[in-house]
């Protein structure tokens, strides 16, 4: 009798053994659909925050701070009072911007930011860094330097509470189409707008 009770608990201590072994290794889990349609609409919605792009005159929130293209100008002289309007800001060491015409078959796109510090510390605001533009190709534009503050454009630290205008300048074929403007700063989300 001791032998058949020995016989017994081993052969179910063995197939213990096996069934926690076959379960180990294989995780199955099943997903409702109700679980599928949350996952999906979680992921559309992502994709179309990622692909909004704004336009001229919208604003978007960023972190401390909000920011719009208050304007695009086109000018085929940087040193005219309209461009030096937009670049200059009065500060020490600036000066007008000297003639500079663009390449035959380009136009110099002046677009100007409106960036409101809503944070509690001072804010850099648009920084040249922060900027790509491309056209519908994927090509970028570099920014045209100027006599601004800080060389590229009037980019100064801003006050908390307070805001400033900057313009930054890219040169691009005349009356191209299809530009997008990313401003994304460091460690933030990237905000596009439609510049034409």
């Amino acid at each position: 009798m001791n032998r058949r009770l020995f016989a017994v608990i081993l052969l179910v201590s063995l197939l213990m053994v096996l069934l926690a072994i076959s379960g180990c290794g294989s995780k199955s889990e099943t997903t409702t659909p109700e679980q599928q349609t949350e996952e999906t609409e979680v992921t559309e919605t992502e994709k179309e925050t990622e692909a909004e792009v704004l336009d001229v005159g919208e604003t978007a929130s960023v972190e401390d701070g909000k920011v719009s293209v208050s304007k695009v100008t086109v000018t085929n002289d940087l040193a005219s009072p309209e461009a030096n309007a937009l670049l200059l800001t009065g500060e020490a060491g600036e000066s007008t911007n000297s003639s500079q015409a663009p390449s035959a078959g380009n136009e110099f796109l002046m677009i100007t930011f409106l960036y409101k510090n809503t944070g509690s510390d001072i804010s850099t605001g648009v920084k040249p860094v922060d900027l790509t533009l491309e056209d519908g190709q994927g090509k970028q534009y570099s920014l045209v330097v100027t006599n601004g503050y800080g060389g590229l454009y009037n980019a100064q630290p801003i006050d908390a509470g307070k805001e400033a205008s900057v313009t930054a300048v890219y040169e691009v074929p005349t009356g191209e189409k299809g530009l997008v403007l990313t401003f994304q700063p460091f460690g933030g989300e990237a905000v596009m707008f439609k510049i034409r």
